[in-house]
């Protein structure tokens, strides 16, 4: 009697435990494929933003006599009352051979066919002065026009290259850059490095010079 009430209970627990067994690995792989199926979150970083740079100059080219002139975009424009902040560029133009960049410089152009040290020396000039070549002009020649030499005097009148800072020889033509107060006219922006620094500290730039803005092709 007692072996038959356990072999009851047996059949009672078996089937209740095979039960609990298959509920609990049920649950389990439903539990692990939900977390399976889960989106992963990812960061994605933010591209970093490269600022881009405000162009500062504007370049003119003259097809005619093959050479291009940087200038700055902004200046300070000469003005008889008086000279103030405005936009470069509104004063380039060609009188005569000559093509005037604002009031940075003027290019002098004169035709001719021999050589450079020819030209000097016909201005009385090739001994005269200190010539420092200038380098990568893209002209087929090109001096820095420097100070006088040492043991040249000028008694009366003035030299043969008065104002002249820089020349070149590129085929047929000589041209010539050349700067002075006395060639400045309204609407015109003035040299940045030979503008007064206290009073227009941001535009003024020592550094600035011809012989570094201008380029023949």
């Amino acid at each position: 009697m007692e072996n038959s009430r356990k072999s009851n209970i047996l059949l009672i627990l078996i089937p209740i435990t095979i039960a609990i067994f298959i509920i609990a690995f049920t649950s389990f792989y439903f539990i692990s494929q939900s977390a399976t199926n889960q989106p992963i979150s990812q960061v994605i970083p933010k591209p970093t933003l490269t600022p881009t740079p405000i162009p500062t100059t504007k370049t003119y080219t003259n097809s005619e006599y093959g050479f291009m002139v940087t200038y700055p975009i902004e200046g300070i424009v000469f003005d008889i009352q008086k000279s103030k902040p405005g936009k470069c560029g509104n004063l380039i133009k060609k009188e005569n051979q000559d093509i005037r960049i604002d009031n940075l410089f003027i290019v002098k152009v004169t035709n001719w066919t021999n050589t450079l040290n020819d030209f000097l020396k016909s201005k009385g000039a090739l001994d005269e002065y200190e010539l420092i070549p200038l380098q990568n002009t893209g002209a087929d020649a090109a001096f820095e026009v420097g100070p006088l030499k040492k043991d040249v005097e000028y008694a009366v009148g003035f030299p043969p290259l008065m104002y002249i800072e820089s020349i070149y020889k590129k085929g047929d033509y000589i041209f010539m850059t050349s700067y002075s107060p006395t060639m400045e006219k309204a609407g015109g922006c003035l040299n940045p490095a030979h503008l007064d620094q206290t009073k227009y500290p941001m535009y003024y730039d020592e550094s600035w010079n011809i012989k570094n803005n201008i380029k023949f092709f």
